[in-house]
């Protein structure tokens, strides 16, 4: 039996910021010789005040500078709260010596409300803002089953190790909003205006009821696979061969009405092969390709302007994608090389003002990383990925060609940790992570500076208490560095999310 129970309240390193998180897991396994149980329920309640939000650019022709780091433009009536309640269960039986089965159910019942003011810069020099009032109701219902076998066998020198799995997943979604777009209140990026909770004019953009959304999707997932990964004589070279069957059902009804809108329902069968090719013990190459039919992009309920059909579901797709690498493990040290390749719709508002998916991105890249020990009592973690994120076939001379909003070219991670030779249990480790500059906006005019950000920390472990005793310390951003952490991906155009500011953490944790 496992019980995990976890209450956290209070500031944040973010100015004014405040959540409060309760959580209540409950875990159980039972196991004979040849039948495994186990479940698990969860209950959890997170809410979350005057959090600060993303930033839109409106009509600027330049990213503006990135404000304080600890600064909050969060109108003070703003608040997010979620709750979910969740659970687990899973069998596996030994059938025999070469053949398990297992089956799986798993399901979620959450809810959500807030009330938000997002914040459309105006002037990239000045930080003048607007903002408005958004309120959101959303309620999911989640049930998902799976059942499958495994084994293995032999046809004369060729060894299989096989899988036949099926799954369902449904998920049924009410929505409901309402948007004061043209009501707006004004404010700054760097010097924010604190307004009292605006009631709404009687023109702002509404969806359903908010005491009672409405059914808005349906979701309705299904599939079956089969796959065989033949161990060929000697063991250097294994090739999988795979297929699965997918069904994919999407409904989507009204905001208030319920009337249903639209339907896709799509099957396919997509194959996997793949290939693990070991010249030598510590090395091994790879290569496999994959595809998937893959739901489509939603459209937006809250950009400005929204959208002549929010919330609406765009057809399936087929998701491609094809990888090759290298992989080296001596044991204490490790690296690998992988170069990769993937393709997907590019879904946008178009100049009719309906979401839609016009033209494709195109993802290339190279990723590289090592870990391990480098010396004794120094251990490594790092990587770097490049990334060639291009919009193709967009049908516009302004967009075609030019990066993916929210994509930079490289980002690199590297962690190291020292075990320090004159005090046993003391070991002190330091982070660096990089971003590069990524583009706000399809025409990639807008383009956000690459940012990097040191991280430091200790670990102690002493015996007391009866007990091991885990002391630890961190340092976030220790040079408190103001930065756009990322860029996300509104269509069409991108929003900006302000990176934290410095926080120190200490925490122990005692085993009796």
């Amino acid at each position: 039996m496992r019980i995990n129970a976890a209450l956290r309240e209070g500031g944040t390193a973010i100015d004014d910021e405040r959540a409060k998180l309760g959580l209540l897991a409950i875990g159980a396994d039972w196991r004979s010789r040849d039948l495994r149980l186990s479940g698990d329920i969860g209950w959890q309640d997170n809410r979350l005040r005057r959090t600060r939000t993303n930033v839109t650019l409106a009509g600027v022709t330049a990213v503006p500078k990135a404000p304080d780091a600890s600064s909050n433009f969060a109108q003070p009536w703003s608040y997010a709260d979620e709750r979910d309640l969740f659970g687990t269960l899973r069998a596996e039986w030994d059938v025999s010596a070469a053949v398990t089965g297992w089956a799986a159910y798993g399901a979620r019942r959450g809810d959500e409300a807030n009330s938000l003011a997002n914040l459309d810069v105006t002037d990239a020099t000045t930080g003048a803002a607007s903002t408005s009032r958004f309120d959101k109701a959303r309620e999911d219902r989640v049930d998902t089953g799976e059942l499958g076998l495994r084994g293995t066998l032999r046809t004369g020198a060729i060894g299989h190790e096989w899988v036949l799995a099926a799954s369902v997943f449904a998920q049924e979604t009410k929505n409901a909003y309402a948007w004061d777009f043209f009501n707006t209140l004004a404010t700054n990026l760097y010097t924010p205006t604190s307004w009292a909770l605006p009631t709404f004019s009687g023109s702002e953009f509404r969806g359903g009821d908010l005491a009672a959304p409405g059914r808005t999707a349906r979701t309705r997932l299904s599939s079956i696979a089969l796959g065989d990964t033949l161990v060929l004589p000697g063991h250097r070279l294994r090739i999988t061969l795979g297929a699965r069957r997918q069904t994919l059902d999407i409904t989507d009804y009204a905001y208030g009405s319920g009337e249903q809108t639209a339907r896709y329902k799509h099957s396919r069968i997509s194959p996997l092969l793949g290939a693990v090719f070991q010249p030598h013990a510590r090395w091994s190459l790879y290569a496999n390709h994959v595809e998937g039919l893959t739901r489509g992009e939603t459209a937006p309920t809250y950009v400005s302007p929204p959208p002549a059909n929010p919330g609406e579901a765009l057809p399936p797709y087929v998701s491609k994608q094809r990888e090759v690498g290298a992989k080296y493990d001596a044991g204490r040290f490790g690296a690998s090389l992988a170069v990769f390749a993937t393709r997907r719709p590019r879904a946008l508002i178009n100049a009719a003002n309906v979401f839609s998916a016009e033209g494709e991105d195109r993802h290339r890249g190279v990723e590289v990383g090592a870990y391990g020990e480098a010396r004794r009592g120094l251990r490594v973690l790092g990587g770097a990925t490049w990334l060639d994120a291009i919009q193709k076939s967009t049908g516009s001379a302004a967009t075609d060609g030019k990066r993916v909003i929210g994509v930079p070219r490289l980002q690199v991670n590297l962690g190291t940790e020292w075990d320090v030779p004159a005090l046993s249990g003391l070991a002190l480790d330091a982070r660096v992570v990089h971003t590069g500059a990524r583009y706000a906006d399809a025409q990639n005019t807008l383009q956000v500076p690459g940012w990097t950000r040191l991280d430091v920390g200790a670990r102690w472990i002493v015996q007391m208490f009866g007990g091991s005793t885990t002391w630890r310390a961190r340092i976030d951003n220790l040079t408190d560095r103001d930065h756009w952490a990322s860029v996300g991906g509104y269509p069409g155009q991108g929003y900006l999310v302000v990176g934290s500011p410095r926080s120190v953490t200490l925490s122990a944790s005692i085993d009796f």
